[in-house]
């Protein structure tokens, strides 16, 4: 449930739904419901790559950078501050498995699960930041289409459907790089676990884990 809440305020935040839902337009409607869904995956695929990089960071003893992230970019699906939500992401991005991988030494069983689990949490955000990424543009797309062609009984939802824009167009600009660097970083873990015999989440695993937050 709290998970719930969480990604709840930040559809709200960022979609702009507060102000749109109930309008009679079917193809507004439409976009409204794909742009609060879209807008609460990419939150999701943010906070499981928070979730997989502090596992997989305590796994090789890199406590201080660890609780960083997590303190920094913990709470960004209820962050309203889209400076502050950037330079997280930023943050994120800069993360550099393969380095600490490196400087690892041998790892103990909790450490073991820590990097089995840190592949789980960021294959759920591959699955999540894939779909945003593929999808978002046409919402963009969409919803310009819509904008230009506003009929006058669905003039009140024009400063609804500009704010749907802007923050489609800033997920667009942010999805594609994040989405290739959580990859890189995904098959770092998946490499050094296949070298050190720690078991790897099959990707059936992951997508059926992925799935089941949808219905939490």
């Amino acid at each position: 449930m709290k998970k719930l809440i969480a990604l709840f305020s930040a559809f709200l935040i960022l979609s702009g739904c507060a102000g749109i839902m109930g309008g009679g337009n079917p193809k507004i409607k439409s976009l409204e419901a794909t742009s609060t869904n879209i807008t609460a995956q990419f939150f999701l695929a943010l906070g499981e790559s928070v979730v997989a990089y502090e596992s997989a960071l305590l796994a090789v003893g890199n406590k201080t950078e660890a609780e960083r992230i997590k303190s920094e970019a913990g709470n960004l699906r209820e962050d309203d501050d889209k400076d502050k939500l950037e330079s997280s992401i930023g943050m994120l991005n800069e993360v550099d498995l393969s380095k600490e991988l490196e400087q690892a030494g041998e790892l103990s069983a909790e450490g073991k699960a820590q990097i089995g689990a840190a592949i789980l949490h960021l294959g759920i955000a591959i699955f999540y930041d894939g779909i945003v990424a593929t999808e978002v543009p046409a919402v963009v797309t969409d919803a310009k289409d819509i904008q230009q062609n506003l009929s006058a009984a669905d003039a009140m939802q024009a400063g609804s459907i500009a704010n749907i824009i802007t923050n489609a167009s800033w997920i667009a600009n942010i999805a594609p790089d994040q989405l290739a660097l959580l990859k890189t970083n995904f098959s770092t873990l998946k490499a050094y676990a296949n070298a050190h015999g720690i078991p790897v989440p099959s990707q059936e695993e992951i997508e059926k884990e992925a799935s089941s937050l949808k219905r939490e």
